[in-house]
């Protein structure tokens, strides 16, 4: 009897102690991924980061590294992705902004690249990045980090690709930071940066959304809504005598994006 009346008085404790147990092994091992599957491409690690806007923003500042934003037809882009190709084709029809993202070639673009984040395993089947879509960031950041707008990046030494994945990783403050120009391809209502990159901005007529806020350069372990937003964007895209296309670029992963690397502006 005693045993009995001893179990009840203790049990709320033993299942207090389980769940704080259970809930510090999930959380450690939130902390602890690590993302060990293909390099991702440039456009890629930009979705994931700040979904839909973040990605034609990027795509966006790979072309204009490229000189490709002038260049007539648009469309004829040696070595282009097919989001590059699809924004390009945009910018020919006189579009910006939230228009681009919703041009139903940009969507099957993006659409591409969703599915290829969820094979990767970084992104769920709701458009919300995963531990391990979460540490792929990390890794990508610190191994990028020279690619911060607080670092003043050489864009035009380090090339096209480069330019894409430091607006993928660092967001509006490293558009901004390319060339003030692109908010005339991009326009911004709002954009408020940190000197690490961090911003809050909406585009269009309304606030794009990428999760609570969007990625724009710091690390979290909570997961981000990346496929609902109304406008984003990136990619990567070189010089025309340089080669861009596919999902591997030659900046995501383990690569490099240094001066002299594959991504620089001449190489």
């Amino acid at each position: 009897m005693r045993a009995t009346l001893l179990l009840v008085m203790f049990a709320p404790f033993v299942m207090g102690g389980l769940i704080i147990v259970i809930a510090f092994v999930q959380l450690n091992r939130r902390r602890n991924a690590v993302y060990t599957g293909p390099p991702p491409s440039p456009e890629e690690v930009a979705y994931l980061a700040g979904g839909r806007p973040r990605a034609v923003q990027s795509a966006l500042a790979s072309l204009w590294i490229a000189g490709a934003v002038h260049r007539r037809p648009m469309h004829v882009i040696p070595g282009a992705t097919p989001l590059q190709r699809a924004v390009a084709a945009e910018l020919a029809q006189g579009r910006t902004g939230r228009a681009i993202v919703a041009s139903p070639a940009v969507a099957a673009a993006l659409g591409e690249i969703r599915h290829s984040l969820q094979l990767k395993g970084v992104l769920s089947a709701s458009d919300r990045r995963t531990p391990t879509g979460n540490a792929l960031l990390r890794q990508q950041r610190k191994e990028y980090a020279y690619l911060a707008p607080a670092q003043r990046p050489a864009w035009m030494t380090y090339g096209p690709a480069a330019a894409g994945l430091g607006v993928g990783l660092f967001g509006t403050a490293a558009f901004t930071a390319i060339s003030p120009d692109l908010l005339g391809y991009f326009p911004l209502r709002t954009a408020a940066a940190t000197s690490a990159g961090a911003s809050t901005y909406s585009c269009g007529s309304s606030s794009a959304s990428c999760g609570s806020p969007p990625d724009t350069g710091g690390s979290t372990d909570g997961g981000s809504n990346c496929g609902s937003s109304g406008c984003g964007g990136g990619s990567s895209c070189g010089s025309s005598g340089s080669s861009c296309g596919g999902s591997s670029s030659s900046c995501g992963g383990g690569s490099s994006c240094g001066g002299g690397s594959s991504c620089g502006g001449g190489s």
